[in-house]
């Protein structure tokens, strides 16, 4: 089984900055894979409002045969529905 360093950010107040702050871990270039535990359409809302050109993709935390680091726009969402 392939090792996957992984840390989840949870997005906290929805209405607060959490969400848009936890955002722009998709352009920060880690040595980890940098999941969001939040509402996704909640913070693909507000990356359309602040203008972030992102792509989110549904991680499953129980499989780390793969895993995408970040810095390319890309960020793993973990949903957890409002």
């Amino acid at each position: 089984m392939h090792n996957c360093s992984r840390i989840i950010i949870t997005t906290g107040e929805p209405a607060g900055v959490g969400p848009d702050v936890a955002l722009h871990a998709a352009f920060h270039h880690l040595p980890i894979e940098v999941i969001l535990m939040g509402d996704e359409d909640l913070l693909k809302a507000r990356a359309a409002q602040l203008n972030l050109d992102l792509s989110f993709y549904q991680v499953d935390l129980n499989d780390t045969s793969t895993c995408e680091k970040n810095g390319n726009g890309r960020i793993a969402v973990y949903p957890i529905p409002l």
